[in-house]
């Protein structure tokens, strides 16, 4: 009895852990599973995805940019007229020792005729380089290219200075060939070049623009002296690059980027991205990003979707579905996780809108300048733009928000002549409020700066 008590020990011992093995495996493959949701959360959430964020299954792609190599380059000529200004002796003192080229405009009158005459031969630096053929830089250093931009702005205000001197001492014909170099200079920039290039320009052209409409809206020349500004401004806005060009350039920059960082210095890259990362779950998506990032599968999505905004940047802007692409593009970067060109890639709306309102402003340039010449010859106004067809315009250029001509009104006065701008509503003449994207993009009159 006692061996058989023993024997029945032995078995109930080994049944229990054969009932215990059973268990353990169980567990144990929970704690794997347990372990593996997460690796595999990670690798969704933190991981390169190359197959997402397409719009279609279309591919499209990109010619290679080339710019175009000149003899003579403009830049070369605007860069000589940054060199030659200089800080006007009656300027105020102030602690960078640098003018305040900013508030220029706002000087007394005396202070801006001193500035004028004190840099005039920047000025006539400016006028050479105007008609000159300009390419932007084949790879401007970024920090370089910034200090050229704003050198450029300041440029801008010391011909908006002149156009105003020169209107003052009652030798308009002279403020309107100022008033054209500037804008060449507004037109010039940028060709052959980046978005950043593309937004300077805009700013130059607004700063150009305020004396210049107001010099068309004063002075009374002969109508030779419009008519030529009018053909100028013409000339200008059909030499403009082409928003899709500019696309085109920024393409560029965003992959001989991605080269150089993924091919030449990835663990740099790696490093960098990683150390200015907030937090340890930021550095952790930062690595795993990295760790499975295909260069040449996001080239090819880029090329892709730069092709697709240049199509949208070619349309008239009430077809375009550029502002809406541009936005989707940010959320598809999100969707493949592309931390690179996604911080990368820009946001092309705002630019666009600011491109047309350049093309706006030279528009209404050349329309108030065949209204100038309109009254010269007849000694009144038009009653509607369609009067200066032919005669004075071969052709009523369409506002680029709509394509219909820009809207003009008589008033006692004088006139009005304003875009409806990016919301295409017009809005009576109101001035443009960028903050409520609300209002008109007013030409004439020529309203104070808020």
């Amino acid at each position: 009895m006692r061996w058989r008590a023993t024997h029945e020990a032995r078995w109930a011992a080994a049944d229990d852990r054969r009932s215990c093995l059973p268990a353990a495996l169980r567990v144990g493959l929970v704690l794997m599973l347990l372990a593996l949701v997460p690796l595999a959360y990670v690798r969704d959430r933190f991981a390169f995805h190359p197959d997402r964020g397409w719009v279609d299954d279309q591919r499209l792609t990109l010619e290679p940019f080339v710019k175009p190599v000149v003899a003579e380059n403009g830049f070369d000529e605007y860069q000589r007229a940054v060199g030659l200004m200089i800080e006007s002796p009656s300027a105020p003192p102030n602690p960078t020792g640098v003018r305040e080229w900013e508030k220029l405009e706002k000087a007394p009158p005396a202070e801006l005729a001193d500035a004028v005459d004190t840099n005039r031969a920047a000025l006539e630096a400016l006028h050479a380089a105007a008609d000159k053929i300009y390419v932007s830089p084949a790879e401007p250093d970024p920090d370089m290219l910034f200090d050229w931009l704003a050198n450029f702005r300041k440029l801008a205000r010391l011909a908006a200075a002149d156009v105003w001197v020169q209107h003052r001492r009652g030798r308009d014909a002279a403020a309107l060939g100022r008033a054209r170099d500037g804008l060449a200079m507004a037109a010039n920039l940028p060709l052959e070049g980046s978005l950043i290039e593309s937004l300077v320009g805009d700013s130059c052209a607004g700063i150009i623009a305020r004396p210049a409409f107001a010099v068309l809206a004063e002075s009374r020349l002969p109508a030779s002296e419009y008519r030529a500004h009018a053909h100028y401004m013409r000339t200008l806005r059909e030499r403009q690059q082409p928003f899709s060009r500019t696309l085109h350039f920024e393409s560029k920059l965003l992959t001989d980027w991605l080269v150089k960082a993924m091919e030449h210095d990835r663990e740099s890259v790696r490093a960098l991205l990683s150390s200015t990362s907030p937090n340890d779950i930021r550095r952790l998506e930062y690595q795993v990003c990295m760790a499975t990032y295909d260069s040449d599968a996001a080239r090819v999505w880029y090329a892709d979707r730069y092709a697709r905004l240049m199509v949208e940047a070619d349309k008239p802007f009430g077809e375009s579905h550029l502002a809406e692409l541009s936005e989707r593009t940010k959320g598809a970067a999100d969707e493949r996780n592309d931390l690179l060109g996604g911080d990368a890639f820009p946001m092309v709306s705002k630019p666009y809108d600011k491109f047309l309102a350049r093309t706006a402003t030279l528009i209404a340039q050349e329309t108030a300048a065949a209204i100038g010449a309109y009254r010269a010859e007849r000694g009144r106004l038009p009653e509607s733009l369609e009067d200066l067809v032919p005669a004075y315009l071969p052709e009523l250029p369409p506002d680029p928000f709509t394509g219909d001509p820009l809207k003009y009104n008589r008033v006692p006065d004088g006139y009005q002549l304003y875009s409806v701008s990016a919301n295409r509503i017009d809005d009576g003449c109101r001035p443009w409020r960028e903050d409520l994207y609300d209002g008109d993009l007013v030409f004439v009159p020529v309203l104070p700066r808020p």
